[in-house]
């Protein structure tokens, strides 16, 4: 099974969070929150066209979607409406993105959102697997249905740019293999 994996891209890009930019999606992952622990934006169409030029051309026609997003730290989770995620790390701050396997039961009463776009997870019945930090600039593939979590130390926030598939990873995967 494959979790999450480094591809081999680069980017150096500094994101504008504009107060006039469309949002796409706030999800408030747990109740007593103050502020959104997801906030996606969309991207310009020039921004867009940028994202999609750095995949290969036959994920270009599979993206079903692309944001600008602000990721405060969340407990475990699985994504409903996608099944892997690119994720171009433009600003980090020694966050983890820690994978899980395991008995996967819904905890979704603790979810503000009811499960809208993503289901909380109990983390009792499950073990870790995979665990990377990234560093700005990087770019990696999540298997987004597999059990995640993002954790922080000190509440800090990342700025990522996102590319959603709803093919699994393994196939998003394969389309870098020229240059993997």
């Amino acid at each position: 099974m494959i979790y999450a994996v480094k591809l081999p891209l680069q980017t150096n890009w500094t994101l504008n969070f504009a107060a006039d930019d469309v949002v796409l999606g706030r999800h408030v992952m747990l109740f007593g929150r103050d502020r959104e622990a997801v906030l996606r934006h969309g991207l310009s169409r020039r921004e867009a066209k940028s994202v999609l030029k750095l995949l290969p051309p036959a994920l270009r026609t599979k993206c079903r979607g692309l944001s600008k997003t602000m990721i405060q730290p969340l407990p475990v989770h699985i994504h409903m409406d996608e099944a892997c995620v690119i994720n171009f790390y433009a600003k980090t701050k020694g966050e983890e993105t820690v994978f899980y396997s395991g008995e996967v039961r819904l905890i979704d009463g603790q979810a503000q959102d009811n499960g809208n776009a993503y289901h909380l997870v109990d983390p009792a019945l499950l073990t870790e697997v995979q665990k990377f930090v990234a560093q700005d600039g990087e770019v990696w593939a999540l298997s987004t249905r597999q059990p995640h979590a993002v954790v922080s130390t000190g509440g800090a926030s990342r700025e990522v740019v996102q590319a959603f598939f709803d093919v699994p990873i393994e196939a998003v995967v394969r389309e870098f293999r020229h240059v993997l």
